[in-house]
């Protein structure tokens, strides 16, 4: 096949994949695939339009037969890293993850920058935060304008406890992104840590206004509202959140605690231990049940 050929074939199969002509796409890369295997493009777009397909067997079988027979394999094991991370296939992933990684330095930055993302992204799923951190400093360091880092590694360091560098990194990516729901969520989890209850307030209703449909927003709008004091409003917004998700056991919990400042001890029994029927090892129910019995003991003591 002629270069002009190929050029005008991969530039239909992209015409069919910005359509969502996935099938028909499958078929132009495999065409030239098989006319010429040493096309790299064709088989990276080929495995990308199997993903989009839902096929990321297909996508993996591909993509290890041109690794095989690659000088140098990286690029491939990268994408199908890719591909099986975002299918819920972590554990996969990371093991072709592992294999770029020690060649990273012969990495471009762009590449160099996805890999430390996606590893750090793993690490985070398993919490293991400082291994998450070092990955997404390096994204950092490698790329400093990757998209949303910043909202990442703050993330992470709040876990960490490190609250005034996540501050730090809590303004840049609310700076560049002023309009993200992560952003003013993970404000409003640093404010908490702070007890600057107004301040916490502020950024979780600034979460629940930037998506309502998001129950978490609500339920840390009631849990803050009640370290304020402010049990009615608290209650709205516990309501809410057990509306758009009666399976939510942080806002049952919540519910717990709420009923427990009203001195209504029979309900926060109830809720308590509807939270604790669905979860017995969580630990704010625990503890909830537990003030719940040292005061019942003391009122009728």
């Amino acid at each position: 096949m002629d270069e002009l050929t190929m050029y005008g074939l991969l530039q239909r199969a992209r015409q069919f994949a910005d359509e969502g002509k996935w099938l028909h796409a499958v078929q132009v890369y495999t065409s030239i695939i098989n006319e010429e295997p040493a096309c790299d493009d064709a088989w990276i777009e080929l495995a990308s339009a199997y993903a989009a397909l839902h096929k990321p067997d297909a996508a993996e079988v591909l993509l290890m037969e041109r690794a095989a027979a690659a000088e140098s394999p990286e690029p491939f094991l990268f994408i199908l890293g890719s591909i099986l991370y975002r299918a819920g296939r972590t554990t996969e992933a990371y093991r072709h993850f592992a294999r770029v990684l020690r060649v990273e330095q012969r990495l471009d930055a762009k590449v160099r920058s996805r890999l430390h993302y996606f590893l750090g992204a793993i690490f985070g799923e398993q919490h293991k935060w400082s291994v998450a951190e070092y990955h997404f400093r390096t994204v950092v360091q490698v790329e400093p304008t990757f998209p949303r880092i910043h909202e990442s590694l703050a993330e992470v360091l709040l876990r960490r406890g490190q609250i005034d560098e996540a501050d730090g990194h809590l303004r840049l990516a609310l700076a560049e992104e002023p309009y993200s729901w992560t952003g003013h969520y993970l404000r409003g989890l640093l404010e908490s840590r702070r007890r600057r209850w107004e301040q916490a307030l502020e950024s979780f209703v600034q979460a629940v206004d930037i998506d309502p449909h998001e129950p978490r927003g609500w339920h840390k709008c009631g849990e803050t509202l009640i370290a304020m004091r402010r049990l009615a409003e608290s209650e709205h917004y516990l309501r809410k959140a057990l509306e758009l998700n009666p399976a939510m056991i942080d806002a049952v919990v919540e519910y717990g605690y709420l009923e427990l400042e009203r001195g209504d001890y029979v309900r926060a029994g109830e809720w308590f231990e509807r939270a604790l029927a669905a979860d017995p090892g969580h630990r704010r129910a625990l503890a909830g049940a537990r003030t719940l019995s040292r005061t019942t003991r003391r009122r009728d003591g």
